[in-house]
């Protein structure tokens, strides 16, 4: 999905530099699901592949929280619109109260 200047791929809608802040952190994933060092096959990995996709999805979350200690709505307004965004606050957003609605129900 293309969005501005940035293109989301898969369910989690990552990044290529989420997924590869991720991969710097824990670059076994690459090879845990078959997936070469470049931009072409971990977006393609991202896009095609699932469990890659939710797997680098909670390692971002693990990264954000750790790094700037962000929790609740801030953790996922965040992941929403990137760590170093001057827009990160605690204030419930539309997007991080419905996450955590979903996120209750499950």
């Amino acid at each position: 999905v293309r969005n501005g200047r940035s293109t989301y791929y898969g369910m989690a809608q990552l990044t290529i530099g989420a997924a590869k802040d991720v991969l710097k952190t824990w670059p076994n994933l690459l090879e845990k699901y078959d997936v070469a060092k470049n931009d072409k096959a971990i977006k393609h990995a991202l896009a095609y592949d699932y469990k890659f996709n939710i797997e680098v999805a909670s390692k971002y979350l693990l990264m954000i929280r750790n790094q700037f200690g962000f929790t609740d709505h801030k953790l996922i307004n965040s992941y929403n619109i990137g760590p170093g965004s001057k827009q990160i606050s605690n204030q419930d957003f539309y997007y991080s109260r419905k996450v955590i609605k979903i996120m209750q129900i499950l």
